[in-house]
């Protein structure tokens, strides 16, 4: 149990590190993680089950990466102003910026049947009412 105690210490820490470097300077947002992270841990303490505890294990590296990667801060410069500060951090993955070329030729996809253009379901138009 030893090795999942310090798997799980090291776990809690690499999430609290995260959370720290992700939401610098937003008071609120640190605190909410801060208590979230503390009611999952707790939550899970009494876990005795070994796949659970790897599966728990696994799930908190997991937000921790999705955090690094994928979080960004944006807040206003002035207030009442339209310019926006946006903050990313060495870890946030930002996808290809690629220019819109509109002489370039789109592929065209056949459009599908609908249900109503079915042969053998009459519509509810084509129906004749006696």
């Amino acid at each position: 149990m030893t090795l999942y105690r310090s798997k799980v210490l090291a776990a809690l820490k690499e999430l609290h590190r995260t959370r720290r470097i992700v939401f610098e300077g937003d008071q609120h947002a640190l605190q909410v993680t801060k208590q979230q992270i503390r009611d999952e841990f707790r939550k899970n303490a009494k876990e005795t089950n070994q796949s659970k505890i790897e599966e728990a294990i696994t799930l908190a590296t997991d937000v921790a990466k999705l955090l690094r990667t994928t979080v960004v801060q944006i807040k206003q410069k002035e207030l009442g102003s339209d310019t926006f500060e946006l903050r990313i951090t060495k870890d946030t993955v930002l996808p290809e910026n690629t220019m819109f070329d509109p002489l370039i030729e789109l592929p065209e996809h056949p459009r599908k049947r609908k249900c109503s253009d079915s042969p053998s379901v009459p519509s509810a138009d084509t129906t004749q009412h006696r």
